[in-house]
């Protein structure tokens, strides 16, 4: 089965060239942690924290099942087996399934599912889902298999999103936010002890804190409502994540095996609630009402 799938690989790096290994090598930006440093705070506080929490849960959610399912099947990526194949290289040993093919599939389906009737998700969408599911095989990180897979993955995760999360919002609005935190914290913590998902985890923790803080204090941003707003809030979102990944990577250099995990817990917290409360702060006025 692997030479078969080899063979794949290599008839598409027959197309190889110096500008397109640059320009894959570029797409592969999409399946790390700086993708999502600039994903997360441009949808929560940048346009919605509404579709930006969703966003950010369920795609929480298809890291961890990703996670959870390499360490269950443990394919090897097609570099391990035939080095000549692999044009870079990645962290995880494992490829099944490719966690950029399941994004790839779930990530434009959000987008056109939320900006129903609009042109631009679709267009945007095929174009993601094509040239990051092919990415993965010319990079030589994953076989046709794992993308395969990651695409049904990433379909079934949509419809979590779909048909799942609304009960979840119906049923979480019948009870008090204090008790919802306390029982999504101690679920949280018990699930953490699982090995190789903590930091995950942490991302989950953060966030739920977060939300719990900003319903508490009233610290949630209204929609924005033109252009120009998005991009502020956008920008000063993620400038506020890639300065607190700074200081934490400066303060505990000299324990690096923190810095990641870290780093997740507090952007969780600036996304769902400080990014918010700052913004607040500094660039809404609030009207003093006349006695």
């Amino acid at each position: 089965m692997y030479t078969f799938q080899l063979r794949i690989i290599e008839f598409v790096q027959q197309i190889r060239s110096p500008i397109l290994d640059e320009f894959f090598k570029f797409l592969n930006l999409f399946d790390t942690p700086i993708f999502y440093l600039i994903l997360f705070p441009l949808l929560w506080i940048g346009y919605s924290y509404r579709f930006g929490a969703k966003t950010f849960f369920i795609l929480m959610i298809s890291m961890i099942i990703n996670d959870l399912l390499k360490n269950i099947f443990m394919q090897p990526r097609p570099y391990i087996l035939d080095p000549s194949v692999g044009i870079i290289h990645v962290l995880s040993n494992y490829g099944l399934p490719s966690g950029a093919s399941q994004v790839a599939v779930l990530l434009p389906l959000l987008l056109i599912e939320h900006f129903k009737k609009r042109k631009w998700p679709i267009i945007l969408g095929i174009n993601y889902f094509f040239w990051i599911s092919l990415s993965r095989l010319y990079l030589g990180v994953h076989f046709l298999t794992d993308i395969i897979v990651g695409w049904f993955v990433g379909l079934g995760l949509f419809l979590v999103y779909l048909y799942v999360f609304p009960h979840i919002e119906k049923m979480l609005k019948k009870y008090k936010p204090t008790n919802i935190f306390w029982i999504a914290l101690l679920c949280l913590f018990m699930l953490s002890l699982i090995p190789k998902l903590n930091m995950h985890f942490i991302g989950f923790l953060a966030a739920f804190l977060g939300l719990f803080l900003s319903n508490k204090f009233g610290m949630f941003l209204k929609d924005s409502k033109t252009i120009k707003e998005f991009f502020k809030r956008a920008i000063f979102a993620i400038l506020g994540v890639f300065v607190i990944t700074l200081i934490v990577s400066f303060i505990l250099k000299k324990w690096p095996s923190f810095i990641e995990n870290t780093s997740y817990f507090f952007m969780g917290l600036w996304i769902s609630f400080f990014g918010s409360y700052l913004y607040k702060r500094l660039f809404i006025k609030h009207k003093k009402i006349k006695k």
